[in-house]
């Protein structure tokens, strides 16, 4: 029996797991998941710097209202203060784009600096991808970082 191919979970490297749980939790509603810590040295092959090999790191994952495209966030010990964070102000190859779909954007990106998120984009109407067959649909929707530069693109259907 075929079964079908989904993405299940993105998972964020973060400089604070609890500044991006609250980040997360409150301006997208998701939930916990899973909360775990993990020995890196039991990961050997983890391409972590070699100086972080036998750190831990905390893990969290967090959904919304199904299991399918949840969102993992994790800390390393320490790794945030290695120096390699990405530039966070040009995309390019390597770059990452979240893109939530949620109930109110204006509420959200209200708040989004009050989490220590940036807005690049103020909240206007537009169009998306969005329904079953890949078309567009009108929809209110920003663009913003996350407090680690993580780019996010916001929409609400119209």
């Amino acid at each position: 029996m075929k079964k079908d191919t989904f993405l299940n979970r993105t998972t964020l490297f973060v400089s604070s797991l609890e500044k991006s749980l609250n980040f997360y939790k409150s301006l997208f509603n998701l939930s916990p998941y899973k909360d775990i810590k993990i020995d890196l040295s039991k990961v050997p092959f983890f391409p972590v710097p070699d100086q972080y090999k036998n750190s831990n790191a905390g893990f969290s994952i967090l959904k919304g209202d199904n299991y399918s495209g949840m969102l993992g966030l994790l800390e390393v010990e320490g790794f945030s203060n290695n120096g390699h964070k990405h530039d966070i102000d040009i995309i390019g190859v390597g770059s990452t784009a979240l893109v939530f779909e949620i109930d109110n954007a204006e509420e959200s990106v209200n708040k989004i600096e009050d989490y220590g998120g940036r807005v690049v984009m103020p909240l206007s109407e537009g169009r998306n991808i969005g329904d079953r067959e890949g078309n567009f649909v009108p929809v209110k929707m920003y663009m913003a970082y996350d407090p680690d530069g993580y780019f996010l693109e916001v929409f609400e259907r119209i």
